[in-house]
């Protein structure tokens, strides 16, 4: 179960909102303050009303706004350039391209599938940590979602990435589970590089260089 009090227009979660919809990738246009709160593979709540998506951002991109070219400022400006232009940040789209992972319910229940199909300005938001690790600890520790990150997006930087944001959001974790786990969902999803996987594992969680 998720909190779906936390999600709402008052919200400081609030990011967003939805663009475009292409099968089970959603692009979400992100209010321009927030572009910097979303990382690669920042996990995100999508409301659509009827249903809740939890899903994860993986890609990001800024465009001009109304096919302007874009302008160099001088190097000397540094930065100060959003204190001498702080109209700046709102001549740029700010995009972010997200992968729908389950289904959420309107009584906040997961459910492992993808029915719910947002439309345009549905509202996104970061999800909260505790959302999060509810979401990780389902069945002990949930490894289906990698699975489904591989077989959409098995880029091993996004990989890595989502490692950090399972070692931030979990308290306590058994590290031989969690990596018996996850190699187990990748090896099902025939994700091929499973050496740098292990060599980054190492990295986020045993601090190894």
């Amino acid at each position: 179960m998720i909190n779906l009090g936390r999600y709402n227009p008052y919200s400081e979660l609030l990011i967003g909102e939805v663009m475009t919809i292409e099968g089970y990738h959603i692009v979400i246009s992100l209010y321009p303050d927030k572009y910097r709160d979303v990382e690669l593979a920042s996990p995100l709540y999508i409301s659509t009303g009827d249903c809740g998506i939890f899903a994860l951002a993986i890609s990001n991109i800024t465009r001009s706004k109304y096919g302007k070219e874009f302008t160099l400022f001088r190097r000397r400006v540094g930065r100060e350039v959003e204190r001498i232009y702080p109209d700046l940040k709102t001549h740029y789209n700010y995009i972010v391209e997200s992968l729908n992972i389950y289904y959420i319910d309107i009584n906040g229940r997961v459910l492992r599938r993808r029915g719910c199909n947002p439309s345009p300005h549905d509202e996104v938001y970061l999800m909260h940590r505790d959302d999060f690790k509810d979401i990780l600890s389902l069945n002990g520790f949930n490894s289906d979602i990698i699975r489904i990150l591989a077989e959409d997006s098995p880029d091993p930087v996004l990989m890595r990435e989502f490692l950090y944001k399972i070692k931030e959001a979990l308290e306590e974790y058994d590290l031989n589970e969690l990596i018996s786990k996850l190699l187990d969902s990748l090896y099902t999803a025939g994700y091929r590089r499973l050496d740098l996987f292990i060599r980054d594992f190492r990295e986020v969680f045993l601090d190894e260089t």
